[in-house]
C-alpha cells in the first residue's frame, strides 16, 4: 500500500545518506555562488529576457 508519497523514515534516510556528506553540502554552496554571479553579471539580461508583470502593468 505505497501511496508515492516518502515517509518520514524514508527522508530521514536520504538525509543521512546524502545531505549530510561534506560533498552535497559544498556542491549545493558552490551552485548558490554560480547562481549569484550569474545573476549579478547577467542581470540586465535576465531582466529584459522575462515579461513580468503585474495586473496593472509591467515590473519596473
Amino acid at each position: 500500500m505505497d501511496s508515492g508519497t516518502p515517509t518520514l523514515r524514508s527522508r530521514e534516510r536520504w538525509y543521512r545518506k546524502l545531505a549530510r556528506r561534506p560533498e552535497y553540502a559544498a556542491g549545493v554552496t558552490l551552485l548558490g555562488l554560480l547562481a549569484g554571479v550569474l545573476g549579478s553579471v547577467y542581470s540586465a539580461d535576465i531582466g529584459r529576457a522575462f515579461p513580468f508583470s503585474w495586473i496593472g502593468g509591467t515590473v519596473p
